[in-house]
């Protein structure tokens, strides 16, 4: 006879299941972090400016289903239109 799992154990199940998606994500943020960098020749601190200047760390993280399948060209290219979209954005507001 089995036995079921405790309520804690449950949550405990749960909690690391949580944890471990959320490295996942991260570890994938440091991938397209190192991955920009590294193909527009710029330091990591630069990139990170970079990403946080735009918010593309938050895009990455929201879409991390999606993204994180893609090739590290498709990547650069995807951060360098969000980037871009972003200045537009940021160009054409009134006020």
């Amino acid at each position: 006879m089995k036995r079921k799992p405790t309520s804690w154990l449950k949550w405990y199940g749960l909690t690391l299941r949580k944890l471990l998606y959320e490295e996942y994500i991260a570890l994938f943020v440091a991938f397209c972090i190192e991955e920009y960098g590294a193909a527009k020749r710029m330091t990591g601190e630069q990139a990170i400016d970079l990403f946080s200047q735009y918010g593309v760390t938050d895009y990455l993280c929201k879409c991390f289903e999606p993204l994180h399948t893609q090739s590290r060209q498709w990547l650069v290219a995807e951060i360098d239109e969000f980037i871009e979209d972003r200045n537009f954005v940021e160009a054409t507001k009134i006020g």
